[in-house]
């Protein structure tokens, strides 16, 4: 009887052994995991803290705690796959510090050995917002379905490499938006070099991911000054990969940033100097928001360039630059130079208004289109009244009427010769004539 028991629990412990589970471990005390369900999905997710020899059901929105070092091993029996759509959906949530291993595919099977996923949007959204997470699971299916992968890890800024992606067939949007944000990553997760893409099914970041590393054009209007105000929304790739606790200047073109992970990055600036930087703060991490840069106004490109430690490169923000130029309004033929800290001039609603651009080395300017903004409400137009494709009277009498503090205009000048056109954003009269 003895030999029996000891025989049967050494399968036990084998079986349990033999299993790919799906496992968090915690790397600081105070970690905790949980779930959420979303639009009426509730799937079957069990979790066990004695290695297998006990499950629990995972309820909906109760956290689990995990002491530093504690693993959890997950399971669930879901034929059907975890999620069923865009708003029926499961994810995860996290507190702490917590690493995740083990095959993902334990949810579906109970086991982490199958390697085809049962349905579409299977994994939508699984871990999304997870901030604690700081490293990802096993993905180990070769047969996806559409949009299983579709934001998994969207905005798990700790994670700093992503798992392998064995699939050679890739449905439509299978990784759509799947590490969109996640701001740490330092390798470059690619599907099979073997793979049959659709056009739909790589956009891995939410935005196009070239062989080395992310990348993106800016257009910059060099106006009225040597030194150029780059400001960076929280879409931006500069905000994306220019990230860390601390920034430290090493020269005038060169800023070294610690990582999450303690480890280095250095951002740089080609073909130009960092005059002043400014970061913003959200969760404890340095974001850079603003860059202050100069460069000759001979140059018609520089470069913004995030590389590892080692050198590798992880974006390559191109930067193309305009002539230097002075923008003006004209006043019935009077021009009026345009100062970003100046009062907005008195126009007359029966005045004749247009913009002007002049560069300094003589080249032709046109302004295509324009179109304004206040800074309150930036990405929105003033109204009906205030907005139009062509600078017209209407929109400086609307400023001066609804007497905005700050206001942004949208420009669109081409380069009559080259045909080149830039089509930045401005901001112009802080301070309204009282």
């Amino acid at each position: 009887m003895r030999h029996f028991l000891i025989t049967f629990l050494l399968s036990l412990l084998c079986t349990a052994h033999a299993a790919n589970y799906l496992t968090f471990t915690a790397e600081e005390d105070s970690s905790a995991f949980g779930i959420s369900n979303k639009g009426g999905n509730e799937p079957d997710v069990q979790y066990s803290l004695d290695g297998g020899k006990t499950w629990k059901k995972l309820k909906n929105n109760t956290l689990i705690s995990l002491p530093n070092k504690k693993k959890a091993l997950l399971r669930g029996h879901n034929p059907q796959g975890i999620s069923r759509g865009d708003t029926s959906f499961t994810h995860f949530a996290m507190t702490g510090r917590i690493a995740a291993s083990g095959s993902v595919m334990s949810l579906i099977d109970g086991k982490g050995e199958s390697l085809v996923i049962p349905g579409e949007k299977c994994f939508r959204n699984l871990f999304e917002n997870c901030t604690s997470l700081t490293q990802a699971p096993e993905l180990p299916a070769t047969t996806l379905a559409k949009g299983c992968y579709e934001g998994m890890f969207r905005e798990c800024i700790r994670l700093t490499h992503a798992p392998e992606l064995p699939a050679t067939t890739l449905p439509d949007h299978c990784y759509y938006n799947m590490f969109e944000d996640c701001i740490s990553l330092l390798n470059a997760p690619y599907p099979s070099d073997t793979c049959i893409a659709s056009p739909a099914n790589n956009e891995l970041y939410g935005e196009k991911k070239k062989e080395n590393g992310p990348m993106d054009t800016i257009d910059v209007l060099r106006v009225n000054q040597d030194t150029t105000h780059l400001k960076f929304n929280t879409n931006s790739i500069v905000h994306k990969y220019s990230f860390g606790r601390r920034f430290n200047r090493i020269n005038d073109s060169k800023l070294e940033i610690e990582t999450l992970d303690r480890q280095k990055r250095f951002f740089n600036c080609e073909g130009c100097t960092i005059a002043r930087y400014s970061v913003d703060q959200k969760e404890g991490i340095a974001y850079l928001t603003i860059i202050d840069i100069v460069s000759d106004s001979k140059d018609d490109e520089a470069h913004l360039r995030t590389t590892t430690q080692d050198g590798e490169l992880v974006s390559d923000i191109t930067l193309n630059l305009s002539p230097s130029m002075t923008i003006y309004l004209s006043i019935n033929d009077s021009l009026i130079k345009i100062d970003s800290i100046g009062p907005l001039p008195d126009i007359k609603e029966n005045d004749k208004l247009k913009l002007v651009a002049i560069a300094d080395d003589g080249r032709k300017l046109k302004i295509l289109q324009s179109r304004w903004w206040d800074d309150d409400r930036m990405g929105g137009t003033l109204d009906d009244v205030c907005t139009d494709d062509q600078i017209v009277n209407k929109t400086f009498i609307c400023l001066q009427k609804k007497r905005w503090k700050k206001t942004w205009v949208c420009i669109w000048v081409m380069a009559q010769e080259s045909k080149k056109i830039w089509r930045p954003c401005l901001r112009f009269f802080w301070s309204p004539k009282e």
